[in-house]
């Protein structure tokens, strides 16, 4: 039978909405769904196409939460769908980005030249897989989903600790205090997470140092 492509739409948009928890049917044979697939195809190019112009901007504002966030909703919508689909190295490789963006965004990663380069190459193979989904019925396995996952957990694994991380392991601030300090930087950015821990909790510029 033929999918209606409202419902496609349903399932792209729970699974877009950050926590959602909308439960997906068990996964649909190729055979039986092939207008759902298609449909997929259209929507998830749609979303990649959306994520190399906001990448432009992230390498001029790597700690903007919004452009983050903006890439990171169309890897979270297409690792839903493309799990529901049975499709594996999409839904792994997706899933993969998505989670060093969460990491961003929850400022325990930053999007430095070699994050914000892998996920070009992601967006890349992802295509890649998704023309050839539209052209043989299936995503072959002959593309680099795996080095690219390794690649993604390297760069996670090799980030140099932030200041934050440092001083509560040294014990020279609690985990409060940094959150306290994250939040005033926010708000004025041209400030250092040293300098409000100096300032404002009386934190030792020797022990910031």
């Amino acid at each position: 039978y033929n999918v209606n492509i409202k419902r496609i739409n349903e399932i792209f948009k729970g699974v877009g909405i950050e926590g959602s928890d909308t439960k997906l049917p068990e996964t649909p044979p190729l055979e039986q769904d092939k207008q759902l697939y298609l449909d997929f195809i259209t929507e998830a190019k749609e979303h990649l196409d959306t994520i190399e112009p906001n990448i432009i901007s992230l390498e001029e504002n790597p700690r903007d939460k919004d452009i983050i966030n903006a890439i990171f909703r169309p890897f979270h919508t297409i690792k839903g769908v493309s799990g529901f689909l049975g499709l594996d190295d999409i839904n792994r490789l997706s899933h993969a980005a998505e989670n060093m963006l969460d990491a961003a965004r929850d400022n325990k990663f930053y999007m430095d030249k070699k994050a914000i380069d892998v996920i070009l190459e992601v967006v890349d193979c992802l295509r890649a897989m998704i023309d050839d989904l539209a052209e043989e019925g299936r995503a072959g396995h002959r593309f680099p989903v795996d080095e690219l996952i390794k690649k993604i957990e390297t760069i996670q694994e090799d980030r140099p600790k932030k200041i934050g991380e440092i001083l509560t392991e040294k014990g020279v601030a609690s985990p409060e205090m940094i959150k306290d300090a994250l939040a005033e930087q926010k708000e004025k950015p041209d400030k250092k997470i040293g300098e409000i821990l100096i300032t404002k909790h009386k934190v030792s510029s020797k022990e910031v140092t």
